[in-house]
């Protein structure tokens, strides 16, 4: 979720950035300089971030993913206690050097697979951020493609919002265009 607020933030940013980049307007001027005039438009980032077709997806797949692992890593965690349960029952009829041996290959296993998970937990984070960037950057096209339909000039995010008309919210159309453009992302399986 950290991750979620992150990019939300990015593309709020990015989406400011746009709206910066449109020229000066003074609404009460605007009419007769031709100058821009000020449209607004509200889009709930967050929302379509979370329930867009595609991060439905991005969420299953790493969903599957994570059980997938997390199966394996049981699998090897039950195989690590098994062997350090034969050690124990072992011990009285092993040397103290062979009982150290013993020890110390279990403890790297240990090692290993604690290094194991940590691997695949940044790979499950790099294949979700990247899943993300893939949406955030449809979504900045989608945005910008329905900014243009409704001649909007400049839109906010709602969470910057304190109130607005619910006819300034172009989030369900954004929503729609979004899942169209991008229903799903494909994403590199881990390792």
């Amino acid at each position: 979720m950290q991750t979620l607020t992150r990019l939300s933030a990015a593309l709020a940013i990015a989406l400011t950035a746009l709206a910066l980049a449109a020229p000066t307007v003074r609404p009460a001027a605007a009419q007769g300089t031709g100058e821009v005039p000020l449209v607004v438009a509200v889009l709930d980032i967050q929302k379509v971030m979370r329930e867009s077709t595609a991060a439905r997806a991005i969420q299953a797949e790493l969903e599957e993913q994570r059980e997938t692992y997390q199966a394996e890593l049981a699998q090897q965690e039950r195989k690590l206690r098994a062997a350090d349960q034969d050690l124990a029952a072992d011990r009285p009829t092993l040397s103290q050097e062979a009982f150290a041996e013993r020890r110390e290959d279990l403890e790297e296993q240990a090692t290993q697979l604690r290094r194991d998970v940590q691997t695949r937990k940044e790979q499950l984070e790099a294949m979700y951020n990247e899943g993300m960037t893939q949406i955030r950057q449809a979504l900045i096209e989608v945005v910008a493609e329905v900014a243009r339909e409704r001649g909007a000039t400049l839109v906010l995010s709602k969470s910057q919002v304190v109130m607005a008309s619910s006819a300034f919210d172009i989030t369900e159309e954004v929503m729609q265009k979004l899942n169209a453009k991008l229903p799903e992302v494909s994403l590199a399986a881990p390792q």
